[in-house]
C-alpha cells in the first residue's frame, strides 16, 4: 500500500512511538467502512478519517492533524474528461476558485471574518432551471 493517505498514517503512528514493521497496512475501504471497522475490530487500529470529531466523540483517539504535520495537505482530487473540461473552460476555473476558496476559509477561518458572496463561484442558473422544470 502506498497511497498518499498510508505515508501520511504511517508518519503519524512513527510520531506516536510505533515504527514501521510493528503493524499491517491493509486496505478496507473509504473512510465511512474504516470509520465502522474502527469502532467494531480490535485488530483495526489506525485509519486516515476525515470525521475525527465524531471518531474522537465515539472514543477513538486522534494522533494528529494532518495540517499540523504536514502543512496545508489536499487529499482530494476533482476529475473531469478532457473534452469536457475543453468544452467548458469557466466552469472548470470557477469550480477551481471555490475550490480554492473553501479550503481556505477552512483551513484559515478567514476573509476578514466573512466569506465571499456565493455568486462569485456560482451560478445558479442551473438550479433554477432543474427546479423550473419540475
Amino acid at each position: 500500500m502506498g497511497t498518499a493517505y498510508v505515508l501520511v498514517a504511517c508518519r503519524m503512528l512513527e510520531m506516536n512511538g510505533l515504527p514501521r514493521g510493528r503493524y499491517t497496512v491493509r486496505p478496507t475501504g473509504g473512510t465511512f467502512a474504516q470509520h465502522e471497522l474502527m469502532l467494531r475490530e480490535t485488530t483495526a487500529h489506525g485509519s486516515m478519517l476525515n470525521l475525527s470529531l465524531q471518531a474522537v466523540d465515539q472514543g477513538l483517539r486522534n494522533l494528529a492533524d494532518t495540517t499540523a504535520l504536514l502543512g496545508t495537505y489536499l487529499g482530494n482530487a476533482g476529475w473531469a474528461m478532457r473534452a469536457w473540461a475543453r468544452g467548458n473552460p469557466d466552469v472548470v476555473t470557477r469550480y477551481l476558485a471555490a475550490y480554492v476558496g473553501s479550503i481556505r476559509w477552512k483551513l484559515l477561518g478567514n476573509w476578514g471574518g466573512m466569506p465571499p458572496a456565493p455568486d462569485r463561484y456560482l451560478d445558479l442558473g442551473y438550479w433554477e432551471r432543474a427546479l423550473a422544470g419540475l
